[in-house]
């Protein structure tokens, strides 16, 4: 298992232990999931330290945005199992 994109293989092709881990290690760098992590770690690495600052600021900014009260529904469930607007 890859533990940073959660990409897993295994292979128990040969009696070698060495030969079934690199296997397993090609098998898991083929995923789709290994293949959209690796590009998204290449395109962080590649950003400038402003290009970082200013997508993290972007995200917050949109965090933020979605957290604000017309964009909530908050529902409560009374006595009788029913939801009902706060």
């Amino acid at each position: 298992m890859h533990r940073d994109s959660g990409a897993m293989a295994t292979a128990q092709d040969s009696r070698s232990k060495e030969s079934n881990l690199k296997e397993a290690f090609q098998r898991v760098i083929a995923t789709d999931k290994f293949k959209t992590w690796h590009k998204m770690a290449v395109a962080r690495a590649m950003m400038t330290s402003e290009e970082k600052r200013q997508e993290k600021e972007k995200i917050e900014n949109e965090v933020n945005e979605s957290m604000n009260e017309r964009n909530l529904k908050i529902e409560v469930q009374n006595s009788s199992g029913v939801w009902i607007k706060e």
